[in-house]
């Protein structure tokens, strides 16, 4: 029996630097927080001074190539009632990615963009937290939970590290597999 060792580094973005936008809550804090201690040197763009000062901005070095993840969302993809004007945005989004990945490939940049599910933020409290909503939905998420926003800052920081190297113009979903299934038609369901 052979066995191997993990040789990846610890740090797989040292000496990189990510922007990430929307950086002082939510998604984009757990993603910032987990880029910093993967190595990389993280600039925050947001809309709170406060919270982005609390983290810090340093500056972003130009570089020969790199990796672009967009947060985009499962709703892009999926009809959901009261969300057409956020499933277009983060639907223009996706098709975004796949033309720039085909566009800034040759430079050596790489698109690619997370969807995630619901995932317990603030954005999400108001409705996730509703038993019978919880409910409906859970039984839909094949993993049986709401995200974390762990899950989407490690896809992240997958997708922004060299182990993803050969990976562009993809849009990956962070949902559970909620996005994989259908509705049931058991009527106990």
């Amino acid at each position: 029996m052979t066995s191997t060792v993990d040789t990846r580094p610890a740090t797989p973005l040292l000496g990189k630097t990510a922007l990430v936008t929307g950086g002082a809550r939510g998604l984009g804090e757990a993603i910032s927080r987990r880029l910093a201690s993967a190595g990389a040197r993280v600039a925050l763009v947001g809309r709170d001074k406060d919270r982005l000062a609390a983290h810090g901005t340093p500056h972003i070095a130009e570089a020969g190539g790199g990796s672009i993840v967009f947060l985009s969302s499962v709703l892009s993809h999926r009809g959901t009632p009261g969300a057409v004007p956020y499933a277009a945005s983060k639907g223009a989004l996706d098709a975004a990615t796949k033309a720039l990945a085909a566009e800034w490939g040759p430079s050596g940049v790489r698109v690619n963009s997370v969807r995630p599910g619901v995932t317990r933020t603030d954005m999400v409290a108001g409705f996730a937290d509703d038993p019978a909503v919880q409910a409906a939905y859970l039984r839909r998420v094949p993993l049986g939970r709401y995200g974390d926003p762990s899950d989407v800052a490690e896809t992240v920081l997958f997708l922004s590290s060299p182990v993803s190297a050969y990976l562009t113009g993809l849009l990956i979903d962070v949902a559970g597999g909620w996005s994989a299934t259908a509705p049931s038609v058991r009527a106990a369901e």
